[in-house]
């Protein structure tokens, strides 16, 4: 079973025990829930697991800008000092896309923030790291208002 490939969806009592079945007999499993916690509690018995709202048709989507474009937007060529960028705004979902070369970039969002196909908010960071295997280039910290109030956010960089 070690070439096999399964996509779990759903780990509740009866689809985690299906995929921890199926990856300690050596097949490659995916599960996929929309509970970050129950994503947490089985990242380590399978290979991946991933936080997605399954019903969710923008979730399933990916980092290709050009896929978003069906739904509501606005568009706005944005050129800086020493950035320029295309920014789409979707208001439905209250998130602004920083695209360079028809890939996503950077993304700013308050109810919701998909990479990859993941739900971002709420995800514990270092999870994230470990999950993605991915490390951050550099840090910083900016003071910004949010909602009717100011205060510090860290902002990572993820170039690589």
């Amino acid at each position: 079973m070690s070439n096999e490939k399964f996509a779990i969806i759903g780990a509740g009592h009866f689809g985690s025990a299906i995929a921890t079945a199926l990856s300690e007999k050596g097949a490659e499993v995916l599960v996929i829930d929309s509970d970050i916690n129950v994503v947490q509690d089985i990242s380590e018995d399978v290979a991946y697991s991933v936080c997605i709202d399954a019903t969710n048709k923008r979730a399933l989507i990916g980092e290709n800008i050009q896929a978003y474009l069906q739904f509501k937007h606005d568009y706005e060529h944005c050129v800086e000092k020493d950035y320029e960028c295309d920014k789409y705004v979707f208001p439905d979902d209250d998130i602004i896309v920083y695209v360079e070369d028809e890939k996503i970039q950077s993304i700013s969002c308050e109810k919701t923030c998909y990479w990859q196909g993941v739900n971002l908010i709420r995800m514990n960071f270092d999870f994230f790291l470990k999950q993605y295997k991915v490390m951050y280039d550099s840090k910083d910290e900016i003071y910004m208002r949010v909602a009717d109030r100011f205060q510090t956010q860290k902002v990572y960089d993820f170039d690589k």
